[in-house]
């Protein structure tokens, strides 16, 4: 997608609101499950906003930066921030180089964490051009240590983001940069969370027609407060013992002990029930089992690894974890 048809689904989206539309469709990511076609309502898509705008305190005359699909949730209310903040809106092409050509000062921008791994690599001006946004929004998948690295060289507020598209984007952030980064989301005014029996995040105060029940589960620390651990449909009883995969890969990244595509996933095994296996991007190196059995706690590490020429992906950057899986069962590269 280039910028010119960015700006025309963006502009679609502006005539849609002038109209008067008492909803808008977007389309999830897919990360989850099949893609869906959710329908928000104006309500909610305002409620958003307006929570985003007291969390935030933006600059309410500087230009915005839209930098990713307008045809995601995050993409979407970026359009929609700047119809009820009225700041005037810079439309870009979503790509790996968002700052190509942009001069700042900007107020607020989202991306994706993919687009800011090349950080070190861009030239000087767009390096800079970055560093004049005074508020990041990230979301959309998990921040990998090397941007958190890079968001700690930036002199701007950088927020990783928690939401989904039936929340009308994000509902909670997480300072990640800055003298005081935390390990937590804070949800927004008006915001409350719970968890279910299955320790599992709901969401209530969207101004939606329900709550939202998730398969994401949380730690809650105090009110409105919470670490994510993983999904429940991604967990793996390996002998009795729950792994959660995102946690893994998690530690695996903060330890940079892999530097390509990766993820951990389940295969059964006969004695354990399920055995976790790392699958990996790349050339086959049995020595990465050795590191990780150094790293990772003992019953957690991985048993072996699978290697892939390539993996599956989301249109939104995440690995496409399902595909890749299946790709990997059929792959005989084992280490």
């Amino acid at each position: 997608m280039d910028a010119a048809e960015s700006k025309d689904i963006a502009d679609e989206i502006i005539r849609a609101w002038h109209s008067g539309a008492d909803s808008i469709s977007v389309k999830t990511s897919g990360s989850t499950g099949p893609p869906k076609i959710i329908s928000l309502s104006r309500e909610m898509m305002i409620g958003s906003a307006e929570r985003t705008r007291r969390a935030l305190n933006p600059d309410l005359c500087l230009p915005m930066l839209l930098a990713i699909s307008p045809r995601t949730i995050g993409g979407l209310m970026m359009v929609i921030r700047h119809l009820i903040w009225g700041n005037p809106l810079t439309v870009q092409s979503p790509s790996s180089r968002p700052m190509l050509g942009m001069q700042g000062p900007f107020s607020l921008a989202s991306f994706v964490p993919f687009q800011l791994r090349g950080f070190d690599a861009w030239p000087e001006e767009e390096q800079n051009a970055l560093g004049t946004i005074k508020t990041i929004l990230l979301g959309g998948s998990a921040v990998p240590e090397k941007v958190l690295e890079i968001a700690r060289k930036l002199p701007r507020p950088i927020y990783q983001t928690y939401g989904m598209t039936e929340t009308a984007s994000h509902i909670a952030l997480r300072r990640i940069n800055g003298p005081q980064p935390r390990a937590y989301f804070s949800a927004l005014p008006g915001i409350e969370i719970s968890l279910d029996a299955r320790g599992c995040i709901c969401v209530s105060g969207h101004d939606g027609p329900r709550t939202v029940i998730t398969n994401d589960v949380a730690e809650i620390l105090s009110p409105g407060n919470f670490i994510i651990r993983g999904r429940i449909d991604n967990v793996i009883i390996s002998g009795g013992i729950k792994i959660h995969p995102e946690l893994l890969e998690g530690e695996i990244d903060r330890h940079q002990i892999l530097n390509r595509p990766f993820m951990i996933a389940p295969l059964p095994h006969p004695e354990l029930g399920q055995a976790a296996v790392l699958i990996a991007e790349g050339e086959a190196d049995p020595s990465i089992l050795q590191t990780l059995k150094l790293v990772l706690p003992r019953h957690h590490s991985p048993r072996s690894i699978i290697f892939l020429p390539q993996f599956r992906w989301l249109p939104g950057g995440k690995i496409d974890r399902g595909a890749t899986l299946s790709l990997a069962l059929e792959n005989t590269q084992l280490g």
